[in-house]
């Protein structure tokens, strides 16, 4: 691979950054560039004459959050190993007086100070967190056009049949919007107050529909309309228009992707929402529930089917979000592309393997550990066949499991786990890791999972890697679990950190007699864990 191409994968939003102008990268060689796409945090750093593009991307980079508290952005990392920033200390982008990094509980925030008068824009994008930031005098392109008329009134278009409805909002610049079904009626919602040009509705064909009605709130326009539940439902966006179709064919569900979030305060649901917009409480007309809409820019991202959980309900939608709840506290917040749902005393949140207990695994596969980070010895154990047949077994029920989830991420994981067990208890530690960081990529909840972040977290001590194992075993997901304390103590024994081996070592207590910390050099083991042996 040349060196420009190597440069061209440090950013992969060419479409937006070939706009504002050529971006000026930051040489690397082919093979570094391949590497950082594998560390768990990698930081991108790229500039053209109008501003400075900063990425946080890899497994765990890519989950970082924003904030700003007035001339600060603070991005906080899910590692308490601190990013490299060094070129940004050092150089600071224009606009920028200085980067300092500092130590939080179970992660690290980058705090970028910027200078009086300077911008900054964020968002996520191609699997990566960014802030442009612009220097004084040089802020983002101007603001967009009005997206409502000059008349005052945003016209819409009914064309109506036996059995379809359709309505054309003629918008004059790009709008956010939400579109989605409660019971007998569906809803539309923009991030935009304006007049509709559906008064004269009497007059109207509404074809299956029974009637509209809509209201215009200080920031947001909401239209009601009463349909049977039996009506498909389609939106979609045409540059400043949206049309949205009751009958006939239905929208491609997909586009939003959820996950949980312990690291960054309360439990948390977070929805991936490219183009996300605002959060928009309602209260129904006729039923007199509150509920809240999220609305994105176009192209239209939709959620599949209904997703109830303790707290809130997702509602199914052919455009952006509707989430209903019985409670007064739940917190919908937009963040980038980033949609965060909350409690001050957090969720409710089943773990993300519940729903595998009641799954048959194959007969003999390795059993979870009682302890997420607790390597048992009889996972290496092949039973009757050889090595390599108990290996391919293994293989194989987690591919063929693996392709039956390819459309759904919260399917059964059990037998992909259970093919990690057995090749990290065989000391197969580079191939668990590639499994692992596999099934994070399949399904992206799985990343807060204990066991996951315990495996991992033992396989890359196991092989010396271990800043990589601190940043699973530093997560809140493994904060009390006494086998994770062991690994960090083990790990700061390995980097002469003696008070915080003994801090570690205090924290544990005493895991089951048939465990092992698989790799581990008998030479490190600490004292009181003479019980866990060495690998042979």
């Amino acid at each position: 691979m040349s060196g420009k191409a190597a440069r061209k994968g440090l950013l992969k939003t060419t479409v937006a950054l070939t706009a504002a102008g050529t971006m000026a990268l930051a040489p690397m060689a082919p093979s570094a560039a391949q590497d950082a796409a594998l560390e768990p945090v990698a930081v991108r750093i790229g500039a053209n004459d109008t501003f400075t593009r900063v990425e946080f991307a890899g497994v765990i980079g890519a989950r970082a959050r924003i904030r700003r508290e007035n001339r600060q952005i603070i991005i906080r990392v899910g590692s308490t190993a601190a990013p490299d920033i060094a070129r940004l200390r050092v150089d600071p982008p224009p606009g920028v007086e200085r980067v300092e990094t500092r130590g939080v509980q179970g992660g690290t925030e980058v705090v970028i100070h910027l200078l009086e008068g300077a911008q900054a824009i964020t968002g996520r994008a191609d699997g990566a967190v960014f802030i442009n930031l612009y220097a004084p005098g040089q802020g983002p392109a101007a603001a967009p056009s009005p997206a409502v008329p000059a008349s005052g009134v945003v016209p819409v278009a009914v064309t109506a049949g036996p059995d379809r409805l359709q309505l054309r909002f003629e918008w004059a610049a790009p709008v956010g919007a939400a579109v989605f079904r409660r019971g007998e009626a569906v809803w539309i919602v923009f991030d935009h107050a304006a007049r509709l040009d559906l008064n004269d509705e009497a007059g109207r064909d509404l074809g299956p529909a029974t009637g509209v009605r809509w209201a215009a709130g200080p920031d947001y326009v909401a239209v009601r309309i009463a349909a049977p539940e039996n009506l498909t439902l389609s939106a979609n966006g045409e540059g400043a228009a949206w049309t949205v179709s009751l009958g006939g064919p239905a929208g491609g569900p997909g586009g939003i992707l959820l996950s949980r979030d312990e690291d960054s305060g309360p439990t948390a649901l977070v929805a991936e929402l490219a183009g996300a917009g605002r959060a928009v409480w309602l209260t129904d007309p006729l039923v007199g529930d509150r509920f809240a809409a999220v609305t994105a820019l176009a192209p239209a991202k939709s959620m599949g089917s209904r997703r109830r959980l303790v707290d809130l309900t997702l509602l199914p939608t052919a455009q952006g979000l509707g989430i209903e709840t019985a409670t007064d506290d739940l917190r919908v917040s937009v963040q980038g592309d980033l949609v965060r749902m909350t409690r001050p005393s957090g969720l409710s949140l089943s773990r993300p393997t519940d729903s595998l207990q009641a799954a048959a695994a194959q007969a003999g596969a390795p059993r979870r550990a009682p302890y997420a980070a607790l390597i048992l010895a009889t996972w290496a154990d092949t039973g009757e066949a050889e090595f390599g047949a108990r290996r391919r077994q293994l293989q194989a029920e987690a591919a063929r499991e693996a392709a039956e989830s390819e459309d759904n991420p919260r399917a059964p994981v059990e037998a992909r786990l259970a093919l990690t067990r057995f090749l990290i208890g065989t000391g197969l530690h580079h191939e668990a890791i590639g499994a692992l960081n596999a099934l994070v990529v399949a399904a992206p909840a799985m990343a807060s999972e204990p066991e996951v972040r315990g495996l991992r977290g033992a396989a890359r001590a196991a092989i010396g890697r271990q800043n990589e194992a601190l940043a699973d075993f530093s997560g809140s997901a493994l904060a009390n679990d006494p086998s994770a304390a062991v690994w960090r103590g083990y790990i700061a024994v390995q980097q002469s950190d003696w008070a915080t081996a003994r801090q570690s070592f205090a924290q544990a207590r005493g895991p089951s007699t048939s465990s092992r910390p698989s790799g581990a050099p008998a030479s490190a083991r600490p004292t009181p864990w003479r019980r866990w042996r060495p690998a042979t």
